[in-house]
């Protein structure tokens, strides 16, 4: 009884992690936000795996976006 349940809880699991990777994420990266951030890294040249200290030249136009962005929201 213990083993069917732990294969099913695997199997359940197993689904989960299969559904979130091949269709949530997928959905997600073709939504137009995360399209446009997605086309912005691959124009610079930019590997979202590796983007934590090597990529620290782009930081200030990006820095300068997020800025002009929030300034444009709150003055609306």
């Amino acid at each position: 009884m213990a083993n069917a349940r732990s294969q099913i809880s695997l199997a359940a699991c197993t689904a989960m992690i299969v559904l979130i990777w091949c269709v949530m994420l997928p959905w997600l990266a073709a939504r137009p936000a995360m399209k446009q951030r997605l086309d912005f890294l691959k124009a610079n040249h930019i590997d979202p795996s590796a983007m934590f200290y090597t990529e620290l030249e782009m930081m200030e136009p990006i820095l300068h976006r997020i800025e002009t962005t929030q300034r444009n929201s709150i003055e609306q």
